[in-house]
């Protein structure tokens, strides 16, 4: 059993990132938890093996104590993690090699070893990527990667951040498949950090926190059921409760899964009238063009990667477009080639019909000017020292003048 008793956590400048939470966790549970952004999440599951030490308070791991050097080390093996951000736990040079870590660090026999990196690379579909750098897979094959390598060191606790957000549907419902049976088969138990209602939903117990405290602890099915406290939590309850609640009539029990929410309404009879959604508007102007891009990784070499392959498409102007795919479709590669962040290996990108390798016409600078790219990991493209200095940086560097840049970054940050 994991206990937390009275645990508080202030970082620099007095701001509290926990506030006297009290907790227990059993083997072969799966508790979900949920928070707005800043709530504490990440700060609580990392006090749990150890990796932040309480400012007050405790955490005991099976009887061990998470604030006794000598100690960490058991705790360590028992609880495993998995971080928001893969790049923060991915060390080594293959996918086989990041597998089989942990294991060789904990002197486990050989042909054990061999055994459990073939189960993970096989369980997590990672078997054809297994003599490949990490650096090239794609985001949610290296969180794929991280779990495959926390799971395959067998702990007893298993704590992952935010754990399918960088994966695809399939491979999300794959991944809370796994953490199901983890919990049934083999008596782990899962803190799972989300911001999804519905897989939260699935869990056997929901933990919510609201600026560092405690709000709820209780089975799925009765927290979501406070539906105006959870929106003051800044979260939205699973989409079969929020249609349940627009009804006319009650459900009982609340549905919390689409098939639940069906069952419910075999009988139902819909209202004779409702609004027609309106059209879409076919009216775009194209402004950006791509013209039958390829690219390939390391191209040349015995393995190269094919990423794109002759992809056709225009982008309107004033135009929504979501890019949909499964993980190592090729998402990123083909948006960072929209601000010449990448070259294609054949084929080309137009901005306005200008090659964006044409910097006679359209100079880089213009060009990332003109096309903002936001990355997949904040971390990669936030470096000064405040909010504030990081805000300003892109208006500094393209020459706007001091009260130019200081409105600029005050009306971004209002608007976020």
């Amino acid at each position: 059993m994991i206990e937390v008793r009275g645990l508080s956590i202030s970082h620099p400048g007095g701001i509290c990132a926990l506030d006297s939470v009290d907790l227990d966790l059993i083997e072969g549970q799966h508790v979900a938890l949920m928070g707005a952004n800043g709530s504490g999440k990440t700060t609580l599951i990392r006090c749990l093996n150890g990796l932040l030490q309480p400012t007050s308070g405790s955490v005991l791991v099976d009887g061990l104590s998470t604030s006794h050097v000598d100690d960490l080390n058991q705790i360590r093996r028992r609880v495993g993690m998995v971080f928001q951000n893969p790049d923060d736990q991915l060390v080594t040079t293959s996918v086989e090699a990041e597998v089989a870590f942990g294991l060789e660090n904990c002197a486990v026999p050989v042909d054990l070893m061999r055994q459990r990196v073939d189960e993970m690379l096989e369980a997590f579909s990672l078997e054809r990527y297994r003599h490949t750098p990490p650096h090239l897979l794609s985001g949610g094959e290296r969180q794929r990667l991280a779990i495959a390598a926390a799971v395959a060191m067998r702990p007893v606790y298993l704590l992952l951040d935010e754990p399918t957000a960088l994966l695809d549907p399939a491979s999300g419902e794959e991944l809370m498949r796994w953490i199901e049976r983890l919990c049934l088969d083999q008596g782990i138990c899962i803190v799972h950090v989300t911001q999804s209602p519905e897989q939260a939903s699935r869990a056997q117990r929901l933990l919510v926190l609201r600026r560092g405290s405690l709000a709820h602890d209780d089975k799925p099915v009765v927290v979501f059921a406070d539906g105006l406290s959870l929106e003051e939590d800044g979260i939205c309850a699973p989409f079969s409760v929020r249609c349940a609640r627009s009804l006319p009539l009650p459900l009982d029990p609340l549905p919390l899964t689409i098939e639940d929410l069906d069952r419910q309404l075999a009988h139902w009879t819909e209202p004779a009238s409702l609004e027609r959604p309106s059209e879409p508007c076919d009216d775009v102007v194209p402004q950006m063009g791509i013209r039958h891009v390829s690219h390939t990784y390391a191209e040349g070499v015995p393995e190269p990667i094919q990423a794109l392959d002759g992809v056709e498409m225009e982008i309107g102007r004033g135009q929504i477009l979501a890019i949909a795919g499964a993980s190592g479709s090729g998402k990123t590669t083909l948006v960072q080639h929209l601000n010449g962040l990448l070259r294609p290996t054949r084929g080309r990108v137009e901005l306005d019909r200008i090659d964006l390798t044409d910097e006679n016409r359209l100079p880089l600078m213009q060009l990332r000017r003109r096309v903002g790219l936001v990355f997949q990991f904040a971390e990669a493209q936030l470096f000064a020292e405040t909010v504030a200095e990081d805000v300003a940086f892109g208006p500094q560097n393209v020459g706007l003048a001091p009260a130019k840049v200081d409105e600029a970054v005050a009306t971004a940050l209002d608007a976020v």
